[in-house]
């Protein structure tokens, strides 16, 4: 009798171990929601000869960085996932910039996502499997160019030329302000057909480098990308703004999407 109750207690006792061993090896497939895996897919259009991946979480206080390096990456290509170690707070933002060098450039290119300011691009990150996509796509920008045309020791005298092939329906160029004067002002003028100039006039706070916005006759409304638009002020003189609109094929299109 207790030669059969000892049998049946080892064969219970195997069971069990069998049972938890099972949930111990398919732990991965069963409890990838409770851990934090991203990949990478190149759809760039160029192939990394090698690429670095850094990744902030952050909190309301504190923040983690994680960073991991890969020798390459074809285009249309997925990398493996990398786990993100399990982190001691609750997820309130993140930023991830993607390092790559490509022969195409010659030198490292850098694709960046932060949940603050790129949310339409962003999924939020909580526990599971995300796929990182590094992509550009095409946009029209303003360029400019400016001309100091003739000395003019009273005011400044600003004007706009249209070079491009597009009319302008309206031009907008911000000026410097005092900072008790905030937010930054602005002159608008328009419209200025293809290959037409404006008319100067006399304004306070033109800058050197400083954002220009068109709105084309196409209804769209275009600007640049200011390098410093609080710095350089012009002096007396009379200026001429060259206008253009131009296409890149490297806006930062990347995104980050849960698997």
């Amino acid at each position: 009798m207790m030669k059969n109750y000892i049998q049946i207690l080892g064969a219970t006792l195997l069971m069990a171990l069998l049972i938890a061993g099972c949930g111990l090896l398919g732990g991965d497939d069963d409890n990838d929601d409770e851990q934090i895996q991203i990949r990478i897919f190149n759809k760039t259009g160029f192939d990394f000869e090698w690429y670095r991946l850094r990744i902030s979480l952050a909190d309301s206080i504190d923040f983690e960085v994680f960073e991991f390096e890969f020798p390459e990456l074809s285009d249309g290509e997925k990398s493996e996932y990398v786990h993100i170690p399990k982190t001691t707070f609750n997820i309130q933002g993140y930023s991830i910039r993607l390092s790559y060098f490509s022969e195409h450039f010659g030198f490292q290119m850098n694709l960046r996502l932060r949940s603050d300011f790129d949310d339409d691009r962003a999924e939020p990150i909580t526990n599971g499997n995300y796929t990182y996509i590094a992509e550009y796509t095409s946009h029209d920008f303003v360029f400019y160019r400016l001309f100091h045309d003739e000395k003019n020791e009273e005011n400044v005298r600003i004007r706009f030329r249209n070079v491009s092939e597009l009319d302008f329906d309206q031009v907008m160029v911000w000026l410097l302000t005092p900072p008790e004067e905030a937010p930054v002002n602005e002159y608008v003028t328009g419209p200025i057909p293809s290959g037409h100039t404006s008319e100067y006039e006399a304004v306070e706070g033109a800058a050197e480098f400083t954002k220009i916005e068109v709105i084309t006759s196409e209804g769209d409304t275009l600007d640049n990308m200011p390098i410093d638009h609080f710095a350089y002020e012009l002096p007396p003189g009379d200026y001429t703004y060259e206008v253009e609109i131009r296409t890149t094929n490297l806006k930062d299109n990347s995104r980050l999407v849960k698997d």
